[in-house]
Parts: structure tokens; sequence; C-alpha cells
């Protein structure tokens, strides 16, 4: 089916769509997904070669969409690919664990471009961490002074171990780290007590 079942277009259905597939000259047109499902297409409308010319599109939009061609898993990539096979948390904590790791390599433009993709700069990784206690763990100012821009809660989050941004940045040593969450607290708290007298 993946090297002949689309007459003369079976090469370029191979590169293009990357599915198995078999059209008959009623109009018809199978598309198998290995081990998900099987899609049967009916549109008697043929092109030159005999196979259904709205199948051939719908096949090319479904490829479009969703993770299912031979060569979507072979490279690493941020497409915009939906994956049916993929819980959508197992999608969260991917993105949430890249995320994390942006915060610590210091790669303030991946941070920018999940954020944009709607990362959520609030999530938290498997031991309750977030990206301000990564960064001040890391000692990277550049970093955490970003992250303190975005953040739009409490700079003193709680993780597994009852820690808090700034005392990784002091177990650590890393002064300007410190300087920047000491600063970030005072601000806070001032707004909390502004609100409160309002």
């Amino acid at each position: 089916m993946y090297s002949c079942g689309m007459y003369d277009w079976s090469g370029q259905f191979a590169f293009r769509v990357g599915l198995p597939a078999k059209s008959g000259v009623a109009g018809d047109m199978i598309m198998v997904i290995p081990n998900v499902m099987g899609i049967a297409i009916y549109s008697p409308r043929l092109d030159s070669l005999g196979n259904t010319y709205r199948g051939l599109k719908f096949a090319e939009a479904f490829i479009e969409k969703f993770n299912f061609h031979n060569y979507d898993s072979l490279v690493y990539s941020d497409c915009k690919k939906m994956d049916p096979r993929k819980a959508v948390t197992e999608i969260d904590q991917d993105n949430t664990s890249r995320f994390m790791y942006a915060a610590k390599s210091g790669d303030i433009s991946a941070m920018k471009r999940y954020l944009l993709m709607g990362m959520n700069i609030h999530d938290r990784d498997y031991d309750d961490r977030t990206a301000l206690h990564v960064a001040a763990s890391e000692g990277d100012a550049d970093c955490l002074n970003y992250v303190l821009s975005k953040w739009k809660e409490s700079p003193e989050p709680l993780d597994k171990f009852q820690r808090t941004p700034l005392d990784d940045a002091k177990y650590f040593k890393h002064r300007e780290c410190i300087e920047l969450l000491q600063k970030a607290i005072e601000r806070w708290n001032k707004s909390e007590e502004d609100i409160a007298m309002d």
C-alpha cells in the first residue's frame, strides 16, 4: 500500500503524506495510520491519475494538522502539529520541562518563544519548582530578571522541599540573584499592603 497504492502518484503521496493508502477508480480511498486507525474516504471526482481529488486534499490537510507522517518523529521540532497518541498532560509536562531547561541554560529567547506559544510561566515541575527556582539556583541574573518581569504571583513560591527561589540563591551564594529577589519580594509586599489599605 505504501509504495504502490496510489497508482502513479504513489511516490509523491508517500513523500507528502507519508502514510500507506490505496485508492480505487470508483472514487474511494483508504488511508492507514499504523497501530492507530484506518480512514475510508469516498468522493468520486478523480484526478488525471485515477485518484480521488478530494481524498488527496483531505490526506494532505490531515497530515498538516496531525503528527502522523513517517518522518514527523525523526527530528525534534517545535511544530504545532497535534499528536493524538499523547495525552494532553504529557504534552504540558514536555513543555514545562523544556521551559525549565531554557531557564537553566539562560536561553531567554527560547523562554520568550515558549511563552508566546501559550506556556504558563507559573507552571511547576515534578518537585514543585518554578522557573524562578531554576534561574536563582543557576545564578543567571539576566534570566532571573526576565522571569521576574513576567511573574504575576508572589516571588516566594515554595517547592516540595519548602524552599523559595531566594533560599536557593542564598544557598548557592549568587549575590546578584539574591538582590533581585529581595527587591521583587519588597515590591510584592508593598503592592499587597497597598491593596489591603484600599
